[in-house]
């Protein structure tokens, strides 16, 4: 008796990026998997699915990335949508009942909107990174049984845990993190802060970014700087003496300080990342409007550890329960097992060849 076919996935992408690659790695467990990208974001290392590098093609404001493969060879197909990428349309006009689409919503641009709807509706799923995507559609009109919230994450490291000294922010360097207030709120209670209490900028030309209005600001013994950090064992090292994570917009960094147990503290009223959803105030961290609220929040958690230590465990359970490499693995296969059960009842004949 000859064993069942894995199902065959194809997952397209403008860029690889690094931190995806654990989640794809889980996902060749249960599927054959290949993901086809033009670009890579990060280093690319230890990688047990197939890899189709492609090439992108400029059509006016579009652009369409051609890929050395036959759409006929696989069962699923999940393609991000960008509005000026066509491979987004040509996926789901063309095989609506094997394609999923992997997306963050609307977005602000009113006929990004409606294109996306309609993809929404011809597609035989959609994936989406936050719950609050999730409701968007299915407010909209999208069938709720075919929306499926996968967050959104990076695969952590670990270190012994030690004693918590620091808050710590770790990044590039970029305006809408808006370090500078983080600095500037350090600054107005260094005198009231423990002498042990240090900040920690860490990040390729964190240096150069920072060190400036440190200065002006008086604060050039209370700021560590680190350049540049991939290792995961070293990141693990700064988060184990971490009070909390401090920055104004958060990204993947959100996930990625939960699941060293630490809290996060970003800025409420700013347009944020879909990652900002995992930062729920009093449980996973806290949020601040103003500069003096951030001040008197850092002032809390060094001279409380044990609220920051709370947030911290709070933080770290939310991610052991949703939003680990195997949580997102697990949520991509069930909207794969239902794109099986409602789309072409023969699969893709493998005997057609391979990319």
């Amino acid at each position: 008796m000859m064993a069942e076919r894995r199902t065959r996935v194809l997952i397209q992408m403008n860029q690889l990026a690094a931190y995806r690659v654990p989640v794809f790695n889980l996902l060749t467990e249960h599927v054959d998997l290949d993901v086809a990208f033009v670009d890579e974001l990060g280093t690319i290392e230890n990688v047990r699915f197939n890899t189709i590098r492609g090439s992108s093609v400029k059509l006016g404001p579009t652009l369409y990335n051609r890929f050395p493969l036959k759409i006929a060879n696989y069962d699923i197909i999940i393609t991000g949508f960008d509005g000026r990428n066509l491979n987004s349309y040509y996926y789901t006009m063309l095989y609506p009942k094997k394609t999923i689409i992997f997306t963050q919503g609307y977005g602000a641009s009113l006929i990004a909107a409606v294109l996306r709807r309609s993809l929404h509706n011809r597609a035989v799923a959609t994936l989406v990174y936050t719950q609050a995507n999730a409701q968007q559609l299915i407010r909209t009109g999208a069938i709720g049984a075919k929306v499926f919230f996968t967050g959104n994450t990076v695969k952590v490291g670990g270190a012994p845990q030690r004693g918590r000294r620091t808050f710590l922010n770790l990044g590039t360097p970029r305006t809408l993190k808006r370090v500078d207030d983080v600095l500037r709120a350090v600054a107005l209670i260094k005198d009231q802060l423990p002498d042990h209490i240090r900040l920690t900028l860490a990040g390729p030309g964190a240096e150069a970014a920072y060190a400036p209005v440190a200065q002006q600001l008086g604060l050039s013994d209370k700021v560590e700087f680190h350049g540049e950090i991939r290792d995961e064992a070293a990141i693990a090292e700064l988060f184990a003496e971490a009070i909390a994570f401090v920055t104004g917009h958060v990204g993947l960094s959100a996930p990625q300080a939960l699941g060293h147990g630490v809290p996060i503290v970003a800025r409420a009223d700013i347009s944020q990342a879909p990652e900002y959803e995992c930062l729920i105030d009093g449980y996973t961290g806290r949020t601040y409007r103003s500069i003096d609220e951030l001040a008197q929040i850092l002032l809390e958690l060094a001279t409380q550890p044990d609220k920051a230590e709370e947030l911290g465990r709070t933080g770290l359970a939310l991610y052991k329960k949703t939003l680990t490499a195997e949580a997102m693995r697990d949520r991509i296969l069930e909207a794969i097992n239902y794109a099986l059960s409602h789309g072409p009842h023969k699969r893709a004949d493998r005997e057609h060849g391979t990319p």
